[in-house]
């Protein structure tokens, strides 16, 4: 397959594009350029002429057109502006070589802009610990970044925080004198101030967008550290307000236009800080208080009906809004594509409706960022095509070939590991079934037998899925089959770890030793599957991300087989009689409390489902 164009404008980005697509025939690309913002496509033979303004729109076009293969298209823009947020900033920290690939992807799928999480993951030339050894990228980094989604027309957005989930940063004992909680900056000090010149001075001489995301959300603690010992009780949302303007005017300075999640502002004006709460619109007078070079980012990945999302959106009033979805992939190693595909349908239905102009398709990356980015494909080619109108979920097949050459069943498939029996085939409370079952200590094992499911029917279960995934193996995408191999191994390892669980259990219970000699060879088959599901892992990672942030998985994994050996290790010391028992395993197994329907395990955490003992000293402040 090739890709030949004569126009100088695009001839050296299409000759990049073309490495990262699926397509048979070879193609001549005569590109028509507009003044008067209109696109079109069509195909005639091995011809494809396209009608645009700007060079997004032309590869916007050209994606459009490749992943259909026949006829004719006119792309309207029902959102001026879609953007993908990477999470930068939960350990994986990608290469800038991965997203180039991944920017190729996201302008052909429909995309005008990337904004990168970075809570601390950039420099800071007087502050040598922001971002120390966390894969931080460099200015030079962010500059090839940025001059190469400048070539796809796509802009690329800073996205930081300049008030709370600062844990990572103010760590270091260099910033305790702006430190108000172990998570927020203190407000008011003018070495805080210093800092925030400093952060945006950096992406104004950095990136060449004006546009910057300022975070402050989820700023529960604000007030309540330091910042109370010097100043008293003061009103949370006075705090944020104070905050804000000093920032939006350092912004006006740089001339920067300054975005925030939207959040604090209505948790603020409800009793319980809830953010979905029912609240009547905000009036002009009201948005008079806020300063007026501000955008304000309203992210909602949770609910499931349109009518949800528009009584949302109506609370915002006359507010400049952007509104920020999510594809699930956040929660383990596994996407949620029931609960993405149906939240997201729902959200861009009600931004039609509400004449939202900016999207933004988060891809959050909370405990670890143990799921690969490529396993979103399908998720982020939704909303890639909802930006030229109505779209529907098997229409996203058509990316899944052009730059996957995949299948969208095997990206809904990958959700197979957490549809287990008796669970609903829409997974809507985003519960984890494979989390909690790789990590959860054997010995203690509070959720083999707490998954509203006979433990037996998970062997069955997993052997299913590990066969369906053996289907998909053979993928010619190096990505796509690096991937694939380790959701294979996954599965296999659940499948032994529910069947050595069930032994471990059984044999104590009924205090038998061959069957205790049985599950010492069964933990280390189980020690040696592991290994291999690690090995994928750590390949995967390395493809894809800078190594910081590896060590979390080699902790996590590695961890798992000690834990194995130790097991290993105690059966055998009861065995030859050198300890009375293994007290591990005589505690009683109790239900997991609130639990109606699954919903009790909820989305857990992996320091929440390893252990119940304490793996660090929780210090509040």
């Amino acid at each position: 397959m090739n890709i030949f164009t004569n126009d100088e404008s695009l001839k050296n980005i299409i000759d990049t594009i073309k490495n990262y697509i699926y397509i048979e025939k070879d193609y001549e690309l005569i590109i028509n350029w507009n003044n008067y913002n209109q696109t079109s496509w069509k195909i005639k033979d091995n011809i494809i002429e396209i009608s645009c303004a700007t060079k997004n729109d032309g590869i916007n076009a050209l994606g459009d057109a490749l992943s259909r293969g026949y006829g004719s298209g006119v792309l309207k823009k029902k959102f001026d502006k879609l953007n993908v947020m990477l999470d930068v900033s939960r350990n994986a920290v990608y290469t800038v070589e991965y997203l180039k690939r991944f920017l190729c992807q996201i302008a052909l799928m429909g995309y005008s802009g990337i904004m990168l999480y970075m809570e601390d993951t950039y420099e800071l030339k007087n502050y040598p610990y922001w971002g120390y050894q966390r894969g931080r990228y460099t200015t030079e980094e962010l500059k090839e970044l940025d001059d190469f989604a400048n070539s796809l027309g796509i802009e690329l957005i800073a996205c930081i925080q300049t008030l709370a989930h600062l844990k990572t940063a103010l760590r270091w004992d260099c910033f305790e004198n702006i430190k108000d909680t172990s998570d927020n900056l203190l407000v008011g000090s003018k070495e805080t101030e210093k800092l925030i010149r400093e952060m945006l001075l950096y992406f104004k001489n950095t990136l060449r967008t004006n546009r910057i995301h300022l975070g402050m959300d989820e700023s529960c603690s604000l007030g309540t550290g330091r910042y109370k010992q010097i100043n008293g009780f003061k009103n949370h949302k006075d705090i944020i307000m104070e905050h804000l303007r000093i920032v939006c005017e350092i912004c006006k300075e740089y001339s920067l236009e300054p975005m925030i999640w939207d959040d604090m502002l209505f948790r603020d004006n409800t009793p319980e800080m809830n953010y979905y709460a029912k609240t009547p619109p905000i009036t002009i007078d009201e948005i008079k208080k806020y300063p007026d070079n501000l955008s304000f980012v309203y992210w909602d990945y949770y609910h499931n009906e349109k009518e949800e999302y528009i009584t949302q959106l109506e609370r915002r009033g006359e507010f400049k809004t952007i509104f920020a979805g999510g594809i699930w992939k956040w929660g383990g190693f596994t996407p949620n594509y029931t609960k993405s595909f149906k939240a997201s349908l729902a959200a861009i239905n009600a931004c039609y409706e509400y004449d939202i102009d900016e999207v933004i398709v988060t891809a959050w990356g909370d405990d670890g960022a143990e799921a690969p980015l490529d396993c979103l494909l399908a998720g982020f080619a939704l909303y890639g095509i909802s930006r030229f109108g109505n779209t529907n979920v098997n229409d996203t097949q058509r990316f899944c070939k052009l730059l996957a050459n995949s299948e969208l069943n095997m990206f809904k498939d990958m959700e197979r590991l957490d549809l287990i029996p008796n669970m609903e085939n829409e997974n809507l409370e985003a519960i984890m079934p494979h989390k909690m079952l790789l990590y959860a200590d054997i010995a203690s094992d509070r959720y083999l037998y707490n998954m509203n499911c006979e433990p037996e029917k998970l062997i069955k279960h997993y052997e299913d899925v590990e066969k369906i995934y053996k289907n998909y193996l053979p993928q010619k995408d190096n990505y796509i089959n690096l991937m694939m191999k380790m959701y294979y191994k996954l599965a296999c390892v659940l499948k032994i770890r529910c069947k050595t669980g069930i032994l471990i259990h059984e044999s104590w219970k009924n205090k038998n030793k061959n069957m205790l000699k049985e599950a010492q060879n069964e933990l280390e088959s189980l020690i040696c599957i592991v290994k291999d599901f690690h090995k994928s892992v750590v390949d995967m990672w390395s493809l894809s991300c800078k190594g910081q942030g590896l060590e979390i998985i080699d902790l996590r994994l590695g961890g798992l087989c000690a834990r194995y050996e130790t097991i290993k290790r105690r059966i055998e010391m009861y065995l030859k009689g050198e300890i009375e028992t293994i007290t591990e395993l005589d505690d009683e197994l109790l239900k997991i409390e609130n639990d109606n329907n699954y919903k009790g395990l909820k989305r857990e955490l992996y320091a929440d489902i390893v252990t119940v003992n304490n793996i660090h000293h929780m210090n509040v402040l």
